[in-house]
């Protein structure tokens, strides 16, 4: 192996006895690690790759899969330090050196393609999540003008997951943001889906501007990179959830921050506030976990007179969502500071003592979370060993402390909160993913020096950057074999026992009309999602959709809707299908 003497540059070679005892352990190790991975795929007897795992909603593998693949990986690069791929070497060079321009249009088509393709073929178009399905009901809300919808007669036949119905009104629990950004994508473009896919690709762009505020270009770009191959990234812009559109909006409040306080541009301040209220009206918890700390990081670097009129003008930028938002509460709940969430339950609170939230418990959710986010992240079997590294081994500067401080407080501030979901990934930590990748790739390019300076200043400083390349190579050739595969097939499988049943293009296809459907329950299954999202707003539409609620309670249903004839309407799982079967015609 060649090393470089850290006095003059000049190459040496490293002795033939420590060169020998080098090659020896490592081979070892590798051959222990493969035996043991070996042995363990013969007890396991279902037939996959790796075995696998769930944890809550989603796949886990288990810490020792996870450090034998690593070990493995760590051998391979070793033996491999000082042979790249030539295919590699010409595609870093041409993505690291291609223009602005060029650069970004690369990986924002890759991801809204990406993205609209897994969104149709794995989800469907349809959300995989009940919060998804109460947004996109309130973003249907919204698009037809109104803020609320007028209770049914029978709330019972209509019942769905995180609406509320008090008071005559029907409306989503949820802050109002994410369905106002749903809501103007399908008043302009006519259609629900790929609202998140654009977004997604947006945000990119709008990143690579907050990055390059802090960092020098290649740090920004493999940033970037490493991102939209991010299994969490991908599956989750491909989805509806609000994170994505809290963290688009959460990125162009950087943004504007960023170039008011560089530029020095009054008017960046009040768009830099209201993206950032704009955000707290998707997701406030959030916004204020992720936003405040950049907020102190600004403040303090403000130390002239202007800096007041800066804080106003952005606190008045800030105070336009939030006046919606209050406005919001008081027309659906009849006080400005009571939430629908509080509607719908009323213990529905952060700190402990709520729902049994202890900080045992707390503790315990935080550790869930984090194993999934480690394997989530990027796909790699230890997808946290680099930002570790980058805390262990890199000189840091202010920025790099700011965003360490914005991911710790995203961490801690969830441990706040009794309820835990793995949806498309540990979701609730989906707003600090581009921050936690960036610090990844300033732990992959400290590594070299770092290893130098704690001991290993013999070996050259370009086999240390081989041995990084390979494990990053290595480790994505493992979530491309092992996990996203495994991945896809579970989020397409009825993910989170929501079934995607196409009651409505059925009905459609039989040119069946004047009809009230109901639809049979699957013990365990969330059926209904499709009818529900289906029916006209006052729920007096040609076709109404409503639950099977047993022989007593479908009579007052069916007396609900005289001129209407009735249909059943039954899916089976493993054909696939629907099945329609006429019980009253009223024609």
């Amino acid at each position: 192996m060649n090393i470089r003497d850290s006095a003059n540059g000049s190459r040496s070679i490293m002795p033939n006895t420590r060169r020998k005892s080098f090659y020896l352990v490592l081979f070892l190790l590798l051959g222990m690690t493969l035996g043991t991975i070996a042995l363990r795929l013969m007890m396991w007897d279902k037939g996959k790759l790796l075995p696998a795992g769930h944890l809550k909603d989603n796949i886990a593998f288990s810490l020792i899969d996870l450090i034998l693949y690593q070990i493995l990986i760590i051998c391979l690069a070793a033996l491999m330090t000082s042979f790249l791929p030539i295919g590699f070497r010409k595609g870093n060079r041409y993505l690291l050196n291609s223009s602005p321009v060029v650069f970004l249009t690369i990986i924002a088509l890759f991801a809204f393609v990406i993205s609209n393709v897994i969104s149709y073929f794995v989800l469907e178009h349809f959300p995989r999540d009940v919060d998804s399905i109460a947004r996109l009901f309130q973003a249907k809300t919204f698009a037809s003008g109104q803020l609320y919808v007028e209770e049914p007669s029978i709330p019972e036949a209509f019942h769905i997951a995180n609406v509320v119905t008090e008071d005559g009104k029907m409306y989503s629990k949820y802050a109002p943001g994410s369905a106002l950004v749903y809501a103007l994508w399908k008043r302009i473009l006519g259609i629900q889906w790929g609202v998140n896919p654009f977004l997604g690709s947006a945000m990119l762009v709008v990143l690579y501007g907050v990055f390059k505020t802090w960092y020098e270009e290649r740090v920004v770009r493999i940033s970037l990179i490493l991102l939209c191959l991010s299994p969490f990234f991908i599956f989750m812009t491909a989805s509806f959830h609000s994170h994505l559109p809290c963290l688009f909006l959460l990125s162009t409040f950087l943004l504007f921050l960023g170039w008011g306080h560089r530029h020095g541009q009054w008017y960046y301040f009040p768009l830099s506030g209201l993206c950032l209220g704009l955000a707290f009206i998707i997701r406030p918890y959030t916004a204020l976990l992720v936003g405040v700390p950049f907020l102190v990081a600004y403040f303090l670097q403000s130390r002239h007179q202007r800096a007041f009129n800066r804080w106003l003008l952005l606190g008045l930028g800030f105070a336009l969502p939030l006046g919606f938002l209050l406005y919001y509460n008081h027309a659906l709940t009849g006080h400005p500071l009571r939430f629908p969430f509080l509607v719908a339950d009323p213990e529905e609170k952060i700190g402990f003592g709520h729902k049994g939230h202890t900080p045992l418990k707390g503790l315990s959710n935080t550790g869930e979370m984090l194993q999934l986010l480690n394997l989530n992240i990027l796909g790699w079997p230890c997808g946290l060993l680099f930002p570790v590294l980058f805390i262990v081994l890199a000189r840091k500067h202010r920025w790099d402390i700011v965003l360490l401080v914005s991911i710790l407080c995203l961490i801690v501030g969830y441990g706040f909160y009794y309820w835990i979901d793995f949806s498309f990934g540990p979701r609730f930590y989906f707003e600090m993913l581009p921050f936690l990748v960036l610090l990844s790739v300033r732990g992959m390019m400290s590594f070299p020096e770092g290893m130098q300076r704690i001991g290993l200043h013999k070996i050259s400083h370009e086999q240390l950057v081989g041995f990084v390349h390979w494990v990053v190579l290595l480790s994505f050739l493992f979530s491309f074999i092992f996990y996203i595969p495994q991945l896809t097939r579970m989020y397409h499988e009825d993910y989170n026992r929501i079934i995607h049943t196409k009651v409505a293009a059925f009905v459609k296809e039989k040119e069946i009309t004047n009809a009230l459907v109901l639809i049979r329950e699957i013990p365990g299954y969330n059926v209904y999602a499709s009818g529900f999202l289906a029916n006209a707003l006052d729920f007096r539409g040609d076709v109404v959709y409503v639950r099977d609620r047993g022989q007593e309670q479908n009579q007052a249903i069916i007396s609900a809707y005289p001129d209407h004839s009735v249909f059943w309407f039954d899916f089976d799982r493993e054909k696939r299908e629907g099945r329609l079967r006429l019980l009253q015609n009223r024609d």
